[in-house]
């Protein structure tokens, strides 16, 4: 007698879950990856594009998202196939301050681990040397692998300005250092490797 209720229960147990599992992704709108299995094409990419953007914080002390953009105050996000035979897909973060400080943070997602060796090799020969496991290309910009994220992330810091309503101008003063608030921030979300 006990045999069978039990049974009944570790049935009706698994009855409930499969049913969770099926229907919670289309019902209750969960984000998680593991439910990226039942979406494909634009709707997957929608997925993905909306954790990544999630986890950027909106601010960072005084720097606010800020620009008109394609998904939202302050991030565009595009296809990139800049490296020869490597595309990626990248998330790009306009940070502003009332001052005019300027910061564009891009986020290069690999598509996997061996899209990324690939594109580390291109990379590197860009930089103009290392400093403290970053790569510099330019005074203004330092970049940075996450191998756990499948990543490449560069961050560039300058002074845009906008005189008498006319386009604005940026310049590009002072050497971005390892310790930024910006950069700090970012190799908490993107682990540098």
């Amino acid at each position: 007698m006990m045999y069978k209720i039990v049974t009944r229960i570790v049935v009706l147990l698994l009855v409930v879950l499969a049913g969770v599992y099926f229907l919670a992704p289309n019902y209750l709108h969960l984000q998680g990856p593991v439910y990226d299995s039942f979406y494909s094409g634009e709707q997957l990419e929608k997925r993905i594009d909306g954790r990544e953007i999630a986890k950027v914080p909106q601010t960072i002390e005084r720097l606010a998202l800020s620009g008109p953009t394609d998904r939202g105050i302050g991030v565009r996000v595009q296809a990139s196939c800049e490296l020869a035979d490597v595309c990626t897909r990248d998330y790009r973060f306009e940070y502003r301050d009332y001052r005019g400080d300027y910061y564009s943070v891009t986020v290069k997602k690999f598509k996997n681990a061996t899209a990324l060796n690939n594109g580390q090799a291109q990379i590197t020969d860009f930089s103009t040397g290392t400093e403290a496991g970053f790569y510099r290309f330019e005074k203004h910009e330092l970049g940075w692998f996450s191998t756990a994220e499948n990543s490449f992330v560069i961050v560039q810091k300058g002074v845009c300005t906008m005189v008498n309503n006319q386009p604005e101008t940026c310049s590009y003063p002072e050497k971005l250092m390892t310790d930024d608030v910006v950069v700090y921030t970012f190799t908490g979300l993107y682990p540098q490797t």
